[in-house]
C-alpha cells in the first residue's frame, strides 16, 4: 500500500516554504506523519499530517475502501472527506534485499487526486488518511492495492458524499518500473519535516 508519494512545493508556496535555495523546483517526498497539501471543500488547499493517530498506531496512513464502515473510518468517510493531490507515488516489490522500486505518474497532466478522509487530533491537529482500493490493470502486477484515484468529474461528487465506490481506470497511470528508490539517502528528493508548515 502507498506509504510514499511526491508533490511539488512550487504549487503550494503559501504552505510549504523551500528549505534551501533551489528546492522550489524539486519534488517533495511525503512519508507517514509528514505534512502535505490536502484539498477541503469550502477551504481549498490546507496542510495536514499524514496518518490518523491511534493508541495502537502512530499513523494509519491508508484506509481500505472495504473497511470504511469500521469504527476508525466511519465518521470521517461520512462527514470529513478530502482530496489528496500528488505528482507521483511509489510501490515496492520483490524479496527483502532485492526490492524493486515502481513509480506511478499521471498519464495526462501532472497531477493525480486520491480520495481521502480527515479528522481532528488533539495532539497533531488535522490528520488525513488516503483511501485505497483494488488495483487496476496497471497496478495489479506490482501491488494488490492502490490509491483510490478520482477522475476530474468524480471529485466534486466524492467531496459531497455522493461517491462510495472506487475503480480508477488503468489508462490514467504510467508505470515506471525499476525507478530510483526515493528512500535511499543519495536521493535528491527532499523530505519535509514538521517545522516546514506555514
Amino acid at each position: 500500500m502507498c506509504t510514499a508519494y511526491q508533490f511539488s512545493p512550487l504549487r503550494y508556496r503559501s504552505l510549504f516554504a523551500p528549505t534551501h535555495k533551489g528546492s522550489e523546483d524539486a519534488l517533495t517526498l511525503v512519508r507517514p506523519t509528514n505534512p502535505a497539501p490536502v484539498h477541503l471543500p469550502g477551504e481549498g488547499i490546507v496542510a495536514m499530517r499524514w496518518g490518523f493517530a491511534r493508541p495502537w498506531s502512530k499513523a494509519i496512513v491508508n484506509s481500505r475502501d472495504d473497511k470504511l464502515s469500521g469504527s476508525v473510518w466511519r465518521t470521517a468517510f461520512a462527514e470529513k472527506r478530502c482530496l489528496i493531490p500528488f505528482s507521483a507515488y511509489f510501490e515496492w516489490s520483490g524479496p527483502t534485499g532485492q526490492k524493486r522500486t515502481h513509480r506511478f505518474t499521471p498519464a495526462y497532466g501532472d497531477l493525480l487526486s486520491a480520495a481521502g478522509i480527515w479528522e481532528d487530533s488533539a495532539e497533531w491537529g488535522r490528520c488525513y488518511s488516503m483511501i485505497t482500493c483494488s488495483p487496476n490493470a496497471t497496478v495489479e502486477p506490482v501491488h494488490d492495492r492502490m490509491p483510490a484515484l478520482l477522475l476530474p468529474d468524480q471529485q466534486e461528487a466524492y467531496l459531497q458524499g455522493n461517491l462510495h465506490s472506487f475503480a480508477p481506470p488503468p489508462e490514467i497511470l504510467v508505470l515506471q518500473a525499476d525507478a530510483p528508490n526515493p528512500l535511499r539517502k543519495s536521493s535528491d528528493i527532499h523530505s519535509p519535516i514538521q517545522g516546514e508548515l506555514f
